[in-house]
């Protein structure tokens, strides 16, 4: 799963970073947040010896996703291809119908150009 993750960001930075050390750096930096933000999106996070419950805002993601889309003036067809993922599944995504997969998100995010965290909504601890 980590090294997964690794290599889709190594592949993003590619381009852009052209020191290798400083690639390594921010790819392992990022997958480490990465993991620590799944963790917390399953809900498994515990804290002062107890768990603490962790809803993740669908929605609201769909909703960032959507607006990301636009900005860039995209089809749906179009981040889709951006992102390696099927059409319907951003049409499910956008409209919060489907439980979103946290390594779908990253692929989502990648396509847009933009930090996962940045598509990510959480739901305040006590609404449910």
């Amino acid at each position: 799963m980590k090294n997964e993750i690794k290599d889709v960001l190594m592949r993003a930075l590619e381009t852009e970073l052209k020191s290798e050390d400083v690639r390594t750096y921010l790819v392992n930096t990022l997958v480490d947040n990465l993991l620590k933000l799944e963790e917390k999106w399953r809900g498994s996070d515990y804290q002062g010896g107890k768990q603490m419950n962790i809803q993740f805002d669908e929605k609201q993601t769909g909703k960032n996703i959507k607006s990301y889309r636009k900005q860039w003036g995209w089809s749906k067809k179009e981040l889709a291809e951006r992102a390696g993922v099927a059409v319907a599944l951003v049409d499910h995504y956008e409209k919060g119908t489907w439980t979103m997969n946290f390594y779908t998100i990253i692929h989502i995010a990648n396509g847009l150009n933009v930090h996962p965290d940045w598509l990510l909504a959480w739901k305040p601890e006590d609404e449910e």
